[in-house]
């Protein structure tokens, strides 16, 4: 990195601290400086007003979870054995992420929704992203015969990035977020590939 990239890259990382603590309205760019060790005109130089700064922050967390899912392609796997374990690194990225970025769930969950309509539209663009990927998960499932055909593909995807996502969440907060991966991704692969019902009642309906 050269010097430019990491003034810039110590900039983001203060701000992602302070707009977790004090969130957007309560933080200013003199202390994002402060505890960047760097004077607020090298902030503003880098990133115009604090609206410059967030919007920094969620280009930088929307580019790693478009990057999570990307690595992955949903047509990968042959065998079952291969696909359940394609999804759950695809977890294990998202998970791995937000305990590298601990303050990343509050501003893309809470924060990032009270700015404005264009950061609000980017976050959830984002989302749709990840959506579409796990569609494509589902529907390469269904082709392999790994997934039932009557699943709801598009409502199923959102479900379960609703899961992981709020599972990032936690596990970030936890004070050892590392030895939650096992446990989770267990609890997780259980529930979609062999769900709650015991053998006998499996197939019941409603």
């Amino acid at each position: 990195m050269t010097d430019t990239e990491i003034v810039k890259r110590q900039i983001l990382d203060a701000a992602y601290e302070v707009f977790t603590k004090r969130g957007y309205q309560g933080a200013s760019t003199k202390e994002i400086a402060l505890k960047a060790g760097v004077k607020p005109a090298v902030v503003r130089g880098y990133y115009r007003d604090k609206r410059g700064l967030f919007s920094s922050i969620i280009d930088d967390i929307v580019g790693a979870l478009d990057q999570a899912v990307a690595d992955e392609s949903p047509s990968a796997s042959s065998t079952i054995e291969e696909y359940v374990n394609q999804i759950s690194r695809m977890g294990l990225k998202l998970f791995s992420f937000f305990v590298a970025h601990p303050y990343g769930p509050k501003i893309l969950f809470y924060e990032s929704l009270g700015i404005d309509e264009e950061i609000a539209m980017r976050v959830q663009a984002s989302f749709d992203v990840v959506a579409r990927y796990t569609e494509g998960f589902l529907r390469h499932g269904i082709n392999k015969g790994f997934v039932r055909e009557t699943v709801n593909v598009r409502e199923t995807a959102v479900l379960i990035n609703a899961i992981f996502f709020e599972i990032a969440r936690r596990v970030s907060r936890e004070p050892n977020p590392e030895q939650s991966y096992e446990r989770w991704t267990e609890t997780v692969t259980s529930l979609l590939f062999s769900g709650l019902l015991a053998p006998p009642f499996r197939g019941v309906q409603a």
